[in-house]
């Protein structure tokens, strides 16, 4: 095995580790070396996704792209990118272009739902994360857009059982977890709310910019609460 793979092997157990600075490092060594590399360009994009490094993702995916119209790997992920930097209209139409290609793949449908709540389209992000959940019943981020959908439009316990739904097939998934906890605190069960975001703080999956979200949202339920030492 040469050098270059070594090195590869190590980027991808850095990426299943959690270690997304160290993928990051070993990887911008190899693309000097060889910096059209599309399986490089692509790691590099998601491994500045998962260190929440948005916008530069998103110059990644474009890359590899440019090189290959019809990679759907790096069709979606550029998508997902642009939703996280709120490119939302760019997103649509790379979700769309994605989706024409492969119509039932269910992480760019997931992604383009993402989109229409960004959007604010609830109703066509519930559209599509019901057609989600008929194509896996057991997909946890299909019932977390359905919630979001789902709470936009008001229908509220409906939202709660389907976020409900998304953590017990993901206990570890955090956005629902926050979502639920959102849900619980707006409608006056703040306890259950609290309990929600406490429990996601201590999940070892959880990132930066999700833990600093649930510390702020925990200092105005900890003084709505009333405990104010907590706030």
């Amino acid at each position: 095995m040469s050098k270059d793979h070594k090195t590869y092997d190590k980027v991808k157990k850095a990426l299943v580790s959690g270690q997304y600075q160290l993928a990051i490092n070993l990887l911008n060594t190899l693309l000097k070396r060889f910096p059209e590399n599309s399986e490089y360009l692509l790691s590099m994009g998601e491994a500045k996704m998962r260190n929440e490094e948005f916008p530069e993702a998103v110059t990644y995916f474009a890359r590899v792209v440019s090189q290959d119209k019809f990679n759907i790997r790096a069709l979606n992920n550029f998508g997902a990118a642009l939703v996280r930097s709120r490119h939302l209209e760019e997103a649509r139409e790379i979700l769309h272009y994605a989706l024409d290609l492969q119509p039932d793949n269910i992480d760019i449908l997931t992604n383009l739902g993402s989109v229409y709540q960004g959007l604010n389209k609830p109703e066509k992000c519930l559209e599509i994360a019901v057609k989600v959940i008929k194509l896996n019943p057991t997909w946890f981020m299909g019932y977390n857009n359905l919630g979001c959908a789902l709470g936009d439009i008001m229908r509220i316990d409906e939202a709660k059982e389907a976020y409900k739904t998304a953590v017990t097939l993901n206990p570890k998934y955090v956005p629902a977890i926050i979502n639920l906890a959102q849900l619980e605190v707006k409608s006056g069960n703040n306890r259950a709310g609290i309990e929600l975001y406490e429990k996601a703080l201590e999940l070892d999956n959880i990132t930066k910019g999700e833990e600093d979200l649930i510390k702020y949202y925990l200092s105005y339920s900890y003084l709505y609460f009333g405990n104010l030492e907590k706030g």
